[in-house]
């Protein structure tokens, strides 16, 4: 048996709860981006923006951060 199995049902709850605590913490970046008026919105031309900044390897280099905005008024 593994020690997750031998676990207590107390201690497999605690294991469950921070688990899912982990995955809604790093979504929550995800879905709720950063809210700026530093970027204008092509469609509509406000500025209720947010956006979210990804690097797509942990050796990027500055040019390779890749920056995704949404408009909060058309979303």
């Amino acid at each position: 048996m593994t020690p997750h199995e031998m676990a207590s049902d107390e201690m497999k709850e605690l294991r469950a709860k921070f688990t899912k605590e982990a995955i809604d913490d790093h979504q929550m970046a995800q879905q709720g981006g950063t809210k700026s008026d530093l970027f204008k919105c092509s469609r509509c031309g406000q500025r209720d923006t947010t956006y979210n900044q990804v690097v797509s390897d942990k050796y990027a280099q500055i040019h390779d951060v890749l920056t995704d905005i949404f408009c909060v008024s058309l979303y």
